[in-house]
């Protein structure tokens, strides 16, 4: 039976920041993910917050990013959670302020394809 691997109460992260340019306005969004050390840069917590939205969209942007923390933490490889998760579409979606990933097709696409563009297909982070 798997076991859940959890983070130390201090650990180091990382914070990214993007806008998406939705029909409806610009979105902020902010990601930030932690690592459980220094030496072990193993991905393994995911929050997710935008700006300008009302609870609904904010709870569920938490309970996606719980979700993804668990199962990085009892260990899913984030290459088994990506694919799943990306092409996804619904809005907010549009050009991004990111001109490596200069489109997304809904916020779990973005997330989902930033997550992987940082951090390839393992969950070791990239320097």
């Amino acid at each position: 039976m798997p076991s859940r691997q959890p983070l130390p109460d201090t650990r180091p992260g990382r914070t990214h920041s993007v806008i998406i340019h939705d029909a409806t306005g610009d979105m902020t969004v902010s990601i930030r993910v932690g690592f459980y050390d220094e030496a072990r840069t193993e991905l393994g917590e995911v929050f997710i917050e935008v700006g300008r939205m009302g609870s609904t969209l904010n709870g569920l942007l938490d309970v996606m990013g719980r979700l993804c923390s668990y199962a990085l933490q009892y260990g899913a490889p984030l290459a088994d959670l990506a694919p799943r998760l990306t092409g996804h579409q619904f809005p907010p979606a549009g050009p991004t302020s990111n001109p490596a990933i200069p489109e997304c097709s809904s916020l779990a696409d973005y997330v989902f394809r930033w997550l992987t563009q940082e951090f390839g297909t393992t969950t070791e982070a990239t320097e």
